[in-house]
């Protein structure tokens, strides 16, 4: 059986159901199914544009100011990486000019 096959016959079964059902409740539950497949309880939401902008422009709008903060957190983390860079050349310094005032008789 192909897959529209066993598509129709479970349709013909609720279509047989919700009107030869011993139940109300049966017979409310195949129309639900039957109704479900049809789509017709599936929530929509329609999206207009009322102002003409073109959809396409406002994505690229938005991912240009997305790319501007990347850049601009790049370019501070670059410049706290070149704080650090500094500090240790400077703490370096510091110990090698520690260093140069050795005391004879100290290891």
């Amino acid at each position: 059986m192909t897959v529209a096959q066993r598509r129709d016959h479970v349709l013909d079964g609720l279509v047989d159901m919700s009107i030869h059902a011993e139940s109300d409740s049966g017979r409310v539950r195949a129309l639900e199914l039957i109704g479900k497949t049809a789509g017709l309880f599936v929530d929509h939401q329609e999206v207009t544009i009322s102002n003409g902008v073109d959809v396409r422009s406002q994505i690229e709008t938005l991912l240009n100011v997305v790319r501007q903060r990347e850049a601009v957190t790049v370019e501070s983390t670059a410049h706290l990486d070149d704080d650090s860079r500094d500090a240790d050349a400077e703490h370096d310094a510091d110990d090698d000019a520690e260093g140069s005032e050795h005391i004879e008789g100290e290891p």
